[in-house]
């Protein structure tokens, strides 16, 4: 059988409703977004998901440098904004609700800073 009519017969597998669910997110329809992906869009909650998952990005070390940014040299500088950057994105989008999940240890510096930028009495630990 030709690879493509073996496609469209893998296709014909597919349940309806899914192929309906990958059009809506292809269309730009998804209650999921990326953190570079929301910039300018607002959302009436937003849960955000802060892990080490990148290379690139480090919130918890950006965080923990809060006092310190002036006493960073040109690259930690450099790396330092496009984190504080992002995380203002990620953190500007909704209109009513937002939820941070750290899924990394944060240190002692970066948990001082999240509890002044959000205050202490919203913070809550899942571990117990």
């Amino acid at each position: 059988m030709p690879r493509s009519l073996s496609e469209v017969q893998k296709l014909h597998e597919v349940p309806y409703q899914e192929i309906i669910s990958v059009t809506n997110y292809l269309d730009g329809h998804s209650p999921f977004e990326t953190k570079h992906g929301v910039k300018g869009a607002e959302f009436e909650n937003v849960l955000v998901v802060i892990g080490r998952g990148w290379n690139k990005y480090n919130f918890g070390k950006m965080l923990e440098n809060v006092p310190n940014q002036d006493a960073l040299n040109e690259k930690e500088r450099a790396a330092f904004e496009e984190n504080r950057n992002l995380f203002y994105v990620a953190c500007s989008r909704p209109k009513r609700r937002l939820a941070l999940l750290f899924t990394q240890e944060l240190s002692v510096g970066a948990i001082k800073t999240v509890e002044n930028w959000f205050d202490a009495g919203n913070i809550e630990s899942v571990l117990g």
